[in-house]
């Protein structure tokens, strides 16, 4: 039988389910979607999880600004998708190019 004789630590993966599921880390994400929403237009609310800690999170809105028209078509279907009154688009950036990078909606009554 093998057994592992020194644990990996845990890395961001393993707390992003917790960390989303946060009472008070949703209802900061509905504020920053909501008020994005109304200054820019459809978008995202980036998390962006590239020097994430315990101390430091960093979410900002994106959106397609002026144009309306994103640079990607998934990206685009996404931010068309949704109901800003109800829901917000979550967008998990481990860094550019990264497989890991992932969209998650999140609806109003998951709050």
């Amino acid at each position: 039988m093998a057994r592992r004789l020194v644990d990996k630590p845990l890395g961001i993966e393993d707390y992003l389910e917790e960390y989303l599921n946060d009472p008070q880390v949703k209802a900061q994400m509905f504020r920053v979607g909501r008020e994005g929403f109304e200054n820019k237009g459809r978008g995202v609310v980036v998390i962006d999880l590239r020097r994430m800690s315990e101390q430091v999170v960093r979410f900002y809105y994106l959106s397609a600004g002026q144009s309306g028209e994103w640079q990607d078509s998934e990206m685009e279907q996404v931010c068309r998708s949704y109901d800003p009154q109800q829901e917000v688009i979550i967008f998990l950036y481990f860094g550019e190019f990264s497989p890991k990078n992932e969209c998650y909606k999140l609806a109003m009554n998951d709050a």
